[in-house]
């Protein structure tokens, strides 16, 4: 049902551990004596990995590695705390947090949290035991993030300029601030979208520099110039902005006094020297991807991609074709039958589909939900969870809950014709966003207007060549169209550095999307020229972990 891909399970359960959980355990004394040992030997690598277990996963954000690295095995985090760490950790501390979780009748542990100081700052830990044969309880995760930077903190709250300004003195600095011919700007972001305002954010109030260049007139533009039915699919919970949770992009940019040029990137508006530059162009916003269809001059037809679709009523009487089965070929297709259009869909793969209104629980809604736990603690508790658990069996097991919790509409999807699947090796949305970016659909009605014939669906032949009047198919069937939407994606996203750079700058940038050998992104971290960065968001849909509650 999922992709041939095969996965290794990494899931520590009791029956591979060896081990029972007794009824009278206390996990908070279980954690307090394991964290002790922990912290006395963190600078004795061997020791420390004593506290281990031998498959444990150990994830790092910036704060050992200054970079963003998973370690797997007791002897790869062995000589990386030998290389990295000793003795830059100190001043370790538990926090108060700890919870004996049971995701699944067979997988327990014990979850902590704790702080530390590295030369570069102070650090947040997460750490997770689980049992052993012989009843001592070990590490299989352990998490540390860099939070905050020595000598640098974030003006804000009480550290906030406490200098009296007058108005007219503030409307000056906002100018010069703005300034845009200033000549010089440490860090230049390509794009300002919701990554590039959330780092914009966060750089002026570390006293960085940072001057934002968007092509489109306003901010937010990248979101208004799509169609008119598009909306979001994920609960505001996991979409705040850092400093002004849930507001509007303008808003933020304008609340924040953020600096930006909205200006054509092609247009030499001023000559800036950057020591950093950033691109945030977004995931799904590269060079429109159309594939090659033989015969293409021949077609009498309008053709287009599914980024200049705008609004159903531009087709009324006209018999549409929507190519492509992913979210925007169906939030197209829909639009155009709620209009009565004649619309077919053709499904060039299987789709991987669930509800995220019914289905939330099963990927953020533990962490991300009205009255959940504070951001801060939600985002760490989520960046905890290395991918490679994730693909080792984690969100295999979430993925099997939510088809089966689905199975009334997609059974019915199955009766029709429509093809579904559980998602590269069977992980669900996990490697459909992150290597892919694309490939599901988050259902918000459209699997009900296929199921209703309302969309029409085609799926039983490949695209053989474009005829007149439409399009032919390898089994010699044809599908007349008047219109056909490519909803078929977009191109690689490293293309905006190719562009803006150069083939010479882009050919030496590593793949942005898919995961390496330690299940981590390139997106966020170094490329491989010196002060270059792309940025970019992955939804927290990516977590998958069923725990009731965070704390």
């Amino acid at each position: 049902m999922g992709d041939s891909k095969t996965w290794i399970s990494r899931i520590p359960s009791l029956d591979k551990l060896g081990a029972i959980v007794p009824d009278d355990l206390d996990p908070v004394t279980v954690a307090e004596d394991w964290f002790l040992c922990f912290s006395r030997c963190i600078g004795d690598p061997e020791e420390t990995a004593r506290l281990l277990c031998p498959d444990a996963l150990w994830r790092d954000l910036l704060a050992l590695t200054w970079d963003i690295r998973t370690f797997e095995g007791s002897g790869k985090i062995t000589t990386f705390l030998r290389e990295r760490n000793s003795p830059q950790m100190r001043a370790l501390k538990r926090k108060e947090f700890v919870q004996l979780q049971r995701p699944y009748p067979d997988l327990v542990w014990i979850v902590g949290t704790f702080e530390f100081d590295v030369d570069q700052g102070h650090g947040f830990g997460v750490f997770r035991l689980v049992p052993t044969a012989t009843g001592e309880w070990k590490a299989f995760t352990i998490f540390t993030n860099l939070e905050s930077l020595a000598g640098f903190p974030s003006a804000i709250g009480p550290l906030r300029s406490r200098q009296f300004v007058s108005g007219s003195l503030w409307a000056e600095r906002l100018r010069q601030e703005r300034n845009v011919d200033s000549g010089e700007t440490g860090v230049l972001i390509v794009g300002a979208g919701q990554s590039a305002l959330a780092l914009a954010a966060r750089l002026k109030y570390l006293g960085v520099s940072t001057l934002m260049v968007e092509k489109d007139p306003r901010v937010g533009d990248s979101w208004r110039n799509r169609y008119d039915a598009l909306c979001l699919h994920f609960p505001v919970w996991n979409d705040h902005m850092p400093y002004l949770p849930s507001v509007l992009l303008e808003n933020t940019m304008h609340r924040g006094n953020l600096r930006i040029s909205t200006v054509k990137l092609s247009t030499n508006v001023a000559s800036l020297h950057t020591r950093s530059k950033v691109f945030a162009t977004g995931i799904g916003d590269g060079q429109p991807h159309i594939p090659v269809i033989p015969n293409d001059a021949v077609y009498s037809g309008e053709t287009l991609h599914s980024s200049q679709y705008k609004r159903a009523a531009e087709y009324r009487g006209r018999k549409v074709l929507v190519i492509g089965g992913g979210n925007s070929g169906h939030d197209i297709a829909s639009d155009l039958a709620r209009s009565n259009i004649d619309v077919t869909m053709f499904q060039r793969s299987s789709t991987f589909v669930m509800n995220l209104d019914r289905q939330w629980h099963y990927l953020g809604g533990t962490l991300y939900k009205e009255g959940g736990p504070p951001l801060e603690i939600a985002d760490n508790l989520f960046h905890s969870m290395p991918h490679l658990l994730l693909e080792g069996g984690m969100a295999q097991r979430s993925t099997k809950a939510i088809i089966d919790d689905y199975s009334d509409t997609l059974d019915k999807l199955k009766e029709v014709g429509f093809r579904t699947n559980s998602g590269l090796k069977d992980a669900g949305i996990l490697l459909q966003v992150k290597e892919r970016a694309g490939g599901h659909y988050f259902d918000t009605g459209g699997s009900q207007l296929i199921i209703d014939g309302k969309i029409k669906l085609k799926n039983d032949s490949a695209i053989s060549t474009f005829y007149e009047n439409g399009i032919e198919f390898v089994n010699g069937s044809r599908l007349k169209a008047d219109v056909i939407i490519f909803a078929t994606g977009v191109g690689d996203i490293r293309e905006p550095i190719r562009r803006i750079c150069g083939d010479e700058v882009a050919d030496t940038c590593p793949k942005l999307l898919g995961v390496n050998d330690e299940g981590e992104m390139n997106i966020y971290r170094p490329l491989n020229r010196k002060g270059l960065w792309y940025i970019g968001e992955i939804k927290a849909m990516e977590v998958q972990l069923p725990v009731k509650r965070y704390m």
